[in-house]
């Protein structure tokens, strides 16, 4: 019956590893892209915030044909022509532009963290996937052969009781024992056909008929809770984007501060004109100087922006505590279920063993086998 169900999806790969499967899935997952091209986006922010040290040059050229008319002069029509080149380099901004390279350089790390805290989480779930078809096919193939068992049980109990050498009771227990396991076959067979559906969803397209199951996992695994905490705090990608969204915030608010000081720039102009203002011939001005521009009011704006770059910063700090419970939270959890499961499997190892003990000495009873 789940051999069935398999044939009706069979893939034509014929086997395909986890590392394979997880690139296939972080390579073509949409929300991957998208935050990969969040991140190449953030980069070409960092280089518009460095042109502001850069200068500015500037042309301007025109024509234009005027006419004049002024009481005590003739009437006069001419084409005027102006071409105006001009350069400015900004001297100083209160470090403004310095710290906003640093709070834009911080978003581009947030950006890339996003991206890593996605492909992770792409890849876990695909990990997860692959070792879910893995079981439940054992757990169907464990199934068919316990139904197999049973019905050869029941089989032969009948075959005795037809003949008068065994008795009634025995075989309707061994009937009530063969359709729980026909139950559970089917139970397992429908658990395979959902994990083979979520499967193709994730990877887009069928499991491959070989999968290999996956190797020492407890490898690297850290011998304490203190050793798995510190490794997290170093590279959890959730923890990494709160921690750099607060250095951000912070330059911003300093950015802020840099429009309460002064904005002074250099300047130079060329400018080569014809028939200006109704003047015959040619004209050539040049022009170089420095230009300060100190704003005394504009309505309260700069310290409102001050206030709101404060109040984002203690957000940001707000965020990264919650990411920092959260994530020993979440390890804490995950480190005792490991540790759980592992005093569980000689339990269960056990529980095999006398099982299996068990079924022989049950077959031994009733000669059977």
């Amino acid at each position: 019956m789940a051999h069935a169900q398999e044939t009706a999806t069979t893939p034509a790969a014929v086997h395909t590893t986890l590392k394979e499967v997880a690139q296939k899935v972080v390579l073509n997952n949409p929300e991957v892209l998208a935050k990969f091209h969040a991140f190449k986006a953030s980069i070409g922010d960092v280089s518009v915030a460095e042109s502001g040290y850069y200068p500015k040059v500037d042309l301007n050229s025109g024509v234009a044909r005027e006419q004049i008319k002024r009481p005590g002069i003739v009437d006069n029509d001419y084409t005027r022509s102006s071409h105006t080149l001009s350069l400015s380099q900004v001297l100083y901004d209160g470090y403004a532009t310095g710290y906003d390279i640093k709070r834009i350089d911080k978003t581009r790390l947030v950006r890339y963290y996003e991206l890593v805290d996605t492909a992770e989480a792409a890849a876990l779930e695909a990990a997860r996937v692959y070792f879910d078809v893995i079981r439940f096919r054992m757990m169907v193939f464990l199934a068919e052969n316990n139904f197999i068992d049973h019905r050869s049980s029941y089989e032969q109990l009948l075959r005795r009781s037809q003949a008068g050498a065994g008795k009634r009771v025995d075989v309707e227990h061994a009937a009530g024992r063969l359709a729980l396991a026909e139950l559970n076959l089917n139970t397992e067979a429908a658990n395979l056909h959902d994990v083979m559906s979520r499967y193709l969803r994730l990877v887009g397209e069928p499991p491959p008929t070989v999968m290999f199951a996956p190797g020492l996992l407890s490898r690297g695994f850290p011998t304490e809770e203190a050793d798995a905490l510190e490794l997290a705090i170093k590279h959890n990608p959730s923890l990494r984007i709160a921690m750099e969204n607060v250095d951000a915030a912070q330059y911003e608010l300093q950015a802020r501060r840099g429009t309460l000081h002064p904005r002074v720039e250099f300047r130079m102009s060329s400018e080569n004109s014809n028939n200006l203002d109704g003047v015959a011939g040619h004209r050539q001005d040049n022009k170089v100087g420095v230009l300060l521009n100190f704003n005394l009011f504009n309505g309260g704006a700069d310290m409102a922006r001050q206030s709101v770059s404060v109040e984002r910063k203690n957000l940001a700090l707000d965020l990264r505590e919650k990411a920092c419970r959260d994530m020993r939270q979440t390890l804490s959890i995950a480190y005792n279920d490991v540790s759980r499961l592992r005093a569980q499997l000689s339990n269960l190892e056990l529980q095999v063993s006398a099982v299996e003990k068990t079924r022989d000495a049950y077959k031994a009873q009733f000669n059977i086998g």
